[in-house]
């Protein structure tokens, strides 16, 4: 099962590296890019990715929680990294496969 999309103010599990609780979305969306990335890189499980038109979105599992990183393919660059909603959670399910 999928988790709920969380909502602003909403707890996750992302660690917040100055006190060692949790961080909100609000928080985590406050970081600077560099910051969040860090954050993916050092505690992030690659899960899956996509092209979406000049884009590779990343899909990546931090600390039971599911987060998307957005790189343009033209600059080699990352644009953007948030948490993932249902919506993006969609995204990837077209390319799971079970098998009985």
């Amino acid at each position: 099962m999928l988790p709920a999309a969380t909502t602003p103010g909403e707890r996750f599990f992302l660690p917040d590296r100055e006190n060692s609780a949790a961080m909100d979305e609000g928080k985590f969306n406050r970081l600077s890019l560099g910051e969040r990335a860090s954050i993916v890189w050092q505690d992030g499980q690659f899960v899956d990715s996509v092209i979406y038109n000049n884009y590779c979105l990343m899909l990546y599992s931090v600390n039971r929680q599911f987060v998307e990183l957005y790189l343009d393919l033209k600059s080699h660059s990352i644009v953007w990294i948030s948490l993932a909603n249902e919506y993006d959670l969609a995204k990837y399910l077209e390319d799971v496969r079970i098998e009985v």
